[in-house]
């Protein structure tokens, strides 16, 4: 992993904060002082730009891209294809 990075993922609109740890279902997001002025409640929806997605991809039957204001829905030809 490049030294830049920090976690697993960056999180738009929250400088400090930092997504710490990943399971199948769940990410724990550890919150510096601007990230916990936002205060955040259960409910609001972050968007995160991951470091690495392919347990995540082999999880799903589709993924959605998105470029600008485009969404695409893509098939994942991989899907259970791991041996």
């Amino acid at each position: 992993m490049p030294r830049r990075l920090k976690g697993f993922g960056h999180i738009l609109g929250l400088a400090d904060a930092t997504l710490a740890r990943l399971t199948e279902e769940h990410g724990m997001i550890e919150l510096g002082p601007l990230a916990q002025a936002a205060n955040l409640q259960i409910g609001d929806k972050l968007r995160i730009i991951p470091n690495h997605i392919c347990s995540t991809v082999n999880l799903h039957n589709h993924v959605v891209m998105q470029r600008g204001n485009t969404y695409t829905r893509t098939l994942v030809l991989a899907r259970g294809m791991l041996e």
